[in-house]
């Protein structure tokens, strides 16, 4: 890759020195739609194809030695082997060539799309999020930064379209939206992908070429590759544009019906899960959006939010206590009472085969044989909204600092466990909690309980102990998380403060 000898930036069009008209694009959005207001660092998502190097290129024209700060992201999903790794080495030098840090991280997509029942594509949106989560915390970004164009846009709303989708699926992608705590941003809508490869090529910018983007076995490639050229053939006009402007429409609309569905969901979304009580009453789109709502907040992947899943939930509302629900990404929604309970069926799979293992402070483990990992992170004071319920993942607790324990334990739970709850009037029994909580039975053998010497401080999703209760807010504590990870990583590795492995050393 090289750009022209005497600068990074050449001169544009009419030979002034300045900006090129797609990097002003560029700049017109970021500016317009605040994306990177108040912002201190920026994970940029880079593949090493053409849209994906502009994005670098213009982020890193625009924001100069910051701030914010650039951190290049790289993820390798293990499909495309050599030339996976022949794109790594391409984004590591970019990267350098910039100035900038890059972090690279690797799964076996195929794998957790065959374990988690989704599509290749799905699976490989899922893995990519998670691990994009993962890195954003580890350096402190607080948007991601993708390289979406009009093209991708456009091509979004017809599948979509084709597919049935409504509203919310046809807005497609925002320029700014938040998805699972994630702020992404997308500052190229407004470019298309003809453009951007003309303007790489003018200034001497090289890329890579993703062979998988030719095989028409993927439905998105054929939409890109014959039925969109296709279409405008027949009509004469640029379909992208046009598609990419109803997309614009549809999501100005699609936040006022967003904003009553919010509204209307905090009222029904608690600790036990989502309260039907009165949902009849309320008009079926909102019923339908505050569903995804926390079903999507809950982890549950894009790929188990389809219309059909969501109509099976919505029926849950009428339908016989007891009933379930089965979603992608081994998810499941039970109604218990009214309440619907989300459950994660991959935790039943090993329940019988991992053991009592120690945890340091700081630190964390994944057992043997488990699908989840806990973690100790030094944190002060505590927040009220990490249980859920129990089943229900992520769990998260905070318990006293001084406890003079250099380790924890962590082990399922045994018949004749009991501890006293925070706020507890006694000792209660796990198996009664349990039952109380109506926890699935496929999820009550094997359940983790964290003990300190012989006593139990935290049963997750639940409560802690009272007697490890932090008092003040300003006091030392630690922070406990059970969290859901990812197939490929490394059973029974102990991880690093924090649970945070290097991006060398990391299994993704």
């Amino acid at each position: 890759m090289a750009a022209r000898a005497s600068s990074l930036w050449p001169e544009d069009e009419a030979g002034v020195r300045g900006e090129p008209r797609w990097i002003r694009k560029v700049r017109h959005a970021v500016e317009e739609h605040r994306l990177l207001a108040g912002c201190s660092t920026v994970l940029v998502g880079v593949s090493g194809g053409a849209d994906s190097v502009a994005l670098l290129v213009a982020l890193r024209r625009l924001c100069g030695e910051g701030p914010p700060r650039l951190h290049v992201a790289h993820f390798n999903h293990g499909i495309r082997g050599r030339a996976a790794a022949a794109d790594e080495v391409f984004v590591r030098r970019l990267a350098e060539r910039l100035g900038l840090a890059c972090s690279i991280g690797r799964a076996d997509v195929p794998r957790q799309a065959r374990c988690w029942r989704l599509s290749m594509e799905a699976a490989a949106r899922e893995a990519r999020l998670r691990w994009f989560s993962r890195v954003a915390k580890r350096v402190g970004a607080d948007r991601i930064a993708l390289a979406h164009t009009r093209d991708d846009q456009a091509e979004t709303v017809l599948l979509r379209l084709l597919r049935g989708a409504g509203t919310e699926g046809l807005s497609a992608m925002s320029r700014d939206t938040v998805v699972r705590g994630l702020r992404i941003i997308r500052p190229m809508l407004d470019l298309s992908r003809e453009e951007i490869r003309r303007a790489l090529a003018a200034e001497g910018w090289r890329w890579r070429e993703d062979a998988t983007n030719r095989r028409l076995r993927y439905l998105r490639n054929r939409v890109r590759l014959r039925w969109l050229p296709a279409i405008e053939r027949e009509l004469g006009r640029d379909v992208r544009a046009t598609l990419a402007r109803v997309a614009e429409i549809l999501a100005a609309e699609d936040e006022v019906l967003a904003s009553l569905a919010e509204r209307a969901a905090q009222r029904r979304i608690g600790s036990r899960g989502f309260a039907l009580r009165g949902v009849g009453r309320i008009a079926p789109a909102l019923q339908r959006r505050m569903l995804r709502l926390w079903m999507r907040g809950a982890g549950v992947p894009e790929g188990g939010l389809t219309w059909s899943a969501t109509e099976l939930v919505r029926a849950l509302a009428t339908g016989a206590v007891g009933t379930c629900v089965a979603l992608a990404g081994g998810w499941s929604v039970r109604r218990d009472g009214d309440w619907l309970r989300l459950v994660r069926r991959a935790v039943t799979r090993n329940r019988h085969r991992w053991h009592a293992v120690r945890l340091p402070l700081p630190g964390g483990v994944r057992p043997s044989g488990a699908d989840w990992t806990l973690e100790a992170v030094p944190d002060r004071g505590w927040q009220t909204d990490g249980e859920h319920g129990v089943g229900v993942l992520p769990a998260v607790a905070w318990i006293r600092r001084d406890m003079g324990a250099e380790f924890l334990t962590v082990r399922p739970w045994r018949p004749g466990d009991a501890f006293r709850p925070l706020g507890g009037p006694g000792t209660a029994k796990v198996s009664d909690l349990l039952t109380n909580e109506k926890v699935p039975h496929e999820l009550r053998s094997g359940w983790p309980v964290v003990l300190c010497g012989d006593d139990i401080v935290w049963l997750p999703g639940y409560r802690i102990a009272h007697s490890v209760r932090v008092q003040r807010r300003g006091d030392p504590s630690w922070r406990l998380t059970l969290r859901r990870c990812l197939e490929s990583d490394r059973a029974g590795a102990i991880v690093g403060p924090g649970g945070a492995r290097s991006a060398s050393t990391r299994r993704l």
